[in-house]
């Protein structure tokens, strides 16, 4: 309202004592847990020369694997190197594919309940 005083810290829009403004919120980093496929997965699953890489599902984390990788106990595959490249059809995917292809791999985890 016009003419109200108001002291710094009362008003609706003031941050609460202690509180601070952090900023805009970063990208998260491809090696840092997350839940939902992303583009920059699926990139590096292209990118691996393991032909038995896949991209699984463990603890509620997306996380690469190869055969190598050691215990999968209790990993969901998600979807593997071979079928993400079936699923392009050979075609070196553009950024548009990759993300379309996330946005899909995504709704399937969450359909699944996981």
């Amino acid at each position: 309202m016009a003419g109200e005083n108001w002291t710094r810290g009362d008003h609706p829009s003031d941050p609460a004592e202690g509180a601070r403004d952090i900023g805009t919120p970063t990208q998260p980093s491809p090696t840092e847990p997350h839940s939902g496929v992303r583009s920059d997965d699926l990139r590096a699953l292209l990118d691996t020369e393991n032909d038995d890489a896949r991209l699984v599902l463990q603890e509620g984390r997306v996380q690469l694997r190869t055969a190598d990788a050691g215990e999968m106990t209790g990993a969901v595959t998600i979807i593997s190197r071979a079928s993400l490249r079936e699923r392009l059809a050979g075609a070196p995917p553009d950024a548009q594919r990759l993300v379309d292809q996330a946005v899909e791999l995504t709704t399937e985890i969450a359909s699944l309940g996981a």
